[in-house]
């Protein structure tokens, strides 16, 4: 069911194999010391390596392997390390037979995990570029700002 998402995908097993090829490649190297605090410490259910766009695709079954918080954070870890290459991580969910697929906005999640107070659970609705603009707002400019980009995107979703 997952191969119409993309005939590219494959299962989660070896995916940590793929990516310590693939960082190889990329650093020209030995990249062992960095692997050992930076691999992703994660198996997704399903990945592609998109090396044209310079795009890691992490696809997770929500019916078999509900997205928890940790696996969430690590997620958000490798997100990070992959951002240092230039390389984007892009983690989606579906259900089993691979429909309702959704793009999990990790920099908005990331921005919500480490901001004082309680998470708006507004931030989730933003794109991950929006969600960067949060941290050069005044606290007073958040409410005004995340309504607009909701609107935005439902605007950008609507089908006329």
């Amino acid at each position: 069911m997952l191969r119409s998402f993309n005939p590219e995908i494959r299962g989660g097993r070896g995916f940590a194999k793929e990516m310590r090829k693939l960082l190889t490649e990329l650093e020209g190297g030995d990249i062992s010391r960095e692997w050992k605090y930076h691999r992703p410490r994660f198996i997704p259910d399903a990945f592609v390596i998109k090396e044209d766009e310079e795009e890691v695709w992490v696809i997770e079954i929500e019916d078999t392997h509900p997205l928890t918080t940790e696996k969430l954070r690590r997620l958000i870890d490798f997100y990070w390390w992959l951002d240092g290459y230039c390389w984007d991580l892009r983690v989606f969910t579906a259900n089993r037979y691979g429909q309702n697929k959704s793009e999990i906005p990790l920099f908005a999640y990331h921005y919500a995990l480490h901001s004082s107070g309680e998470p708006d659970p507004r931030i989730s609705q933003l794109t991950d570029h929006q969600a960067m603009s949060l941290i050069d707002l005044a606290e007073g400019e958040v409410d005004a700002y995340l309504d607009r980009c909701i609107q935005e995107n439902k605007a950008a979703n609507t089908v006329t």
